[in-house]
């Protein structure tokens, strides 16, 4: 069986995880118009759809998308969650959808969206948001600049109605001032009103060790033997360097949305502790060279970091599957690690990792 359609059970609250167990051809699958109001764990936890390339849950009646909502389809091509009472969707709900195109998120409960909810989405080339309450302020700023790189919808002056046969554009519902506004169109306004709301942020939040510049938290030097607790909303990157941090936890970071670099090199530090909270979506660059680590942190994930620096440190040994949460990673330093003797072959298996290296060893890998 390649297609099946099981919509309009209007008594369905609930799809066992080895419903589908067996149908290995199975490509496209209609689940609309049921009452469904979680995302079933067989497209989260289960194995039976990792081959379905369409899946339709239109009509629905779910709420929120959770980060390991579609773990279970990473095949995906096209995605119906149209007509339905969505009012939120994580960060990291479609990033294992590498192969994703098209997307429908209309008429839903939306109001704002991350502006990292689709980085992972190389292929995504149709997203229709229209129809949906979008709050146009500053928590959807991010998300307006990343959509409008990627020109998935029509400009403004090419939108059109319900009824006339052209696609309709997002328009803001509050507040009142933006009311009827296509979002494409808010780029600019937004950018003007926003940069005094950053300024502000950044002014009334910084931690009275560091000296806040624009969207920096600089932090460094500062014989710190413990971490700010608290750093301004809007940080894009923070500098603990050169301090006297011995043992860090992740949870100190993962509220700040906006953070895209985090050095923590130069710190003797001998534990990175992300066990309980993730790194933040938006976090590009890494650097925890000059430490005392003796293996590679254990970072959970997904995450979208692209550089990572280990550099002279005390690793002795590169377990299997060490970055495997950091699928966008390009670039890696591990450069003179004086007791490295040895890199499992699965260290660095991702096609993204452009640079792996141990100068002191001689070890190189791609």
């Amino acid at each position: 069986m390649e297609f099946l359609d099981i919509s309009e059970q209007k008594h369905l609250n609930g799809i066992s995880i080895e419903s589908f167990h067996g149908l290995k051809r199975l490509r496209e699958l209609n689940i609309e118009a049921c009452q469904l109001d979680t995302i079933p764990k067989i497209m989260s936890e289960g194995i039976s759809l990792q081959n379905i390339t369409s899946l339709s849950l239109s009509n629905h009646r779910i709420h929120a998308l959770e980060a390991n909502s579609l773990f279970g389809v990473p095949s995906l091509v096209q995605l119906n969650l149209s007509y339905g009472y969505l009012e939120r969707i994580n960060a990291s709900t479609f990033l294992l959808l590498e192969h994703l195109q098209v997307l429908d998120l209309r008429y839903n409960h939306l109001s704002t969206l991350s502006g990292e909810v689709f980085v992972g989405n190389f292929d995504l080339v149709d997203v229709k948001l229209s129809n949906n309450p979008w709050m146009c302020n500053c928590s959807l700023l991010d998300f307006i600049n990343y959509k409008n790189r990627q020109q998935w919808s029509p400009l403004s002056e090419d939108c059109g109605g319900d009824d006339d046969g052209i696609e309709p554009c997002a328009m803001c519902r509050e507040p009142y001032s933006t009311e009827g506004k296509y979002l494409v169109d808010m780029q600019q306004p937004l950018q003007s009103s926003c940069q005094m709301t950053i300024a502000d942020s950044i002014a009334d939040n910084c931690p009275s060790t560091c000296q806040c510049v624009a969207d920096q938290v600089l932090c460094s030097g500062q014989k710190l033997a413990e971490a700010p607790r608290f750093f301004p909303p809007l940080s894009r990157e923070i500098d603990l360097s050169d301090n006297l941090l011995t043992s860090v936890k992740a949870d100190i970071f993962a509220p700040y949305n906006h953070l895209e670099t985090l050095n923590l090199s130069g710190n003797g530090m001998t534990s990175f502790n992300t066990k309980s909270e993730l790194l933040p979506l938006s976090l590009r660059t890494l650097d925890l060279s000059w430490n005392r680590f003796k293996r590679v942190p254990l970072i959970p994930g997904p995450l979208n970091i692209t550089r990572l620096s280990l550099r002279d440190g005390h690793l002795a040994f590169i377990e299997g599957f060490a970055f495997v949460s950091m699928k966008q990673m390009e670039f890696l330093d591990i450069s003179e690690q004086k007791h490295l003797n040895g890199i499992s072959r699965t260290s660095c298996f991702y096609r993204r990792v452009r640079f792996c290296c141990d100068e002191t060893t001689g070890i190189f890998g791609h």
